[in-house]
């Protein structure tokens, strides 16, 4: 195929003025989320301090602080009451927010000036894979091949698996085309797919067999390599939509061309049998379950996510309410009825407009 001379190119070139951001993005990735996590995490605190839940809901609460503070300053009124606890949760979380939001925002900031946008790492992956393989395969230096199956699992699995899940007893997990392809033609026996569609997503469902038992075998690498190409190819036609190959066509032009050169390599590769029969561990439902949740809470879709942490809120803000009333026996009224009922609303619309924005900027 002409356009693989586009790899050593004008991809290359591209790869290598993106590199040093790429990696800034897969090194500080961690230090970007937990500033987020911790930020998201005091903005709540911040909620449940202020209104106050917390203070009415925990006996003794913060009572450590106001003895270290009692040990330095005199107090008129020696008792802890809850407006002590309130005061001093509310002037602890203000504090806490503050340093949060000061490393959250410090670490947006870089994330923007300095990584590559998140739109981009899934042609860098399959860039990075293809350079590990050729690496190796010129110097057989081992430490390429510690990469080559991580770098595969992630492009692979953008080019296989759905924005959908598949939900049963054993597992949570987004679920392959070719398995929705299944799903659908069972449930809808009046859905037809194309022949060429067909084709596609059964190369697709060889992938295991073909490609990956290679690499995880560190077998017949070379035969791998025309397909990385093609996949490089593809991904780089979403960087560079607009841009003309050597027949002056758009890369997203030949987007469906890339993908029928898919199917054509690995139509020609045969299955790869795992020597070792070693069968891949299954997540545990408890981690299953947490990444379920973990992607409503930072969906895409706004409404999803706002309803997630709206029913959350929902669900402490009346555990704790019934809680404050019974301790500090106060007469429910209208306005603490309404801000009983806003704050959620108040507390979703926060969070979920906070993540929001950050990955629509993403």
């Amino acid at each position: 195929m002409q356009d693989k001379k586009l790899l050593e190119g004008v991809i290359s070139d591209y790869y290598n003025s993106v590199e040093d951001s790429f990696n800034y993005r897969l090194k500080n990735t961690w230090k970007i989320q937990i500033s987020t996590f911790f930020f998201i995490l005091s903005t709540g605190f911040l909620i449940f301090n202020i209104l106050p839940f917390l203070p009415a809901s925990i006996d003794n609460y913060l009572l450590w602080l106001f003895l270290k503070i009692k040990n330095n300053v005199i107090f008129e009124n020696e008792e802890y009451s809850f407006w002590i606890q309130w005061a001093l949760g509310s002037i602890l979380s203000i504090l806490i927010f503050v340093i949060t939001f000061t490393i959250f925002r410090y670490w947006n900031i870089k994330e923007h000036k300095k990584a590559i946008k998140i739109s981009h790492l899934q042609f860098c992956y399959a860039y990075i894979l293809r350079k590990e393989i050729k690496s190796f395969l010129i110097n057989e230096n081992v430490s390429h091949l510690e990469n080559i199956s991580k770098y595969f699992n992630i492009v692979n699995s953008d080019l296989v698996l759905t924005p959908f899940y598949s939900n049963n007893k054993d597992q949570t997990t987004k679920i392959a085309i070719y398995e929705l392809r299944n799903l659908l033609l069972k449930k809808y026996n009046w859905i037809e797919f194309s022949k060429e569609t067909n084709e596609l997503i059964d190369a697709f469902e060889s992938i295991n067999l073909k490609i990956k038992n290679r690499i995880t075998q560190k077998a017949e690498l070379e035969k791998v390599v025309p397909f990385v190409d093609i996949l490089t190819l593809y991904e780089f036609s979403f960087i560079k939509p607009n841009l003309k190959n050597f027949q002056e066509i758009e890369l997203k032009e030949q987007r469906f061309t890339y993908l029928k050169e898919i199917v054509k390599e690995l139509n020609l590769l045969s299955n790869y049998e795992d020597l070792n029969e070693i069968e891949r561990t299954k997540k545990s439902n408890i981690k299953s379950i947490l990444n379920f949740f973990a992607n409503l809470f930072t969906s895409s879709n706004i409404l999803i996510m706002f309803i997630s942490w709206l029913i959350l809120l929902i669900i402490i803000f009346v555990a704790t309410s019934i809680l404050i009333i019974k301790k500090i026996n106060i007469e429910v009224d209208s306005t603490i009825l309404i801000g009983l009922l806003s704050a959620p609303f108040l507390g979703a619309i926060t969070l979920s407009a906070t993540i929001y924005s950050k990955n629509k900027n993403n």
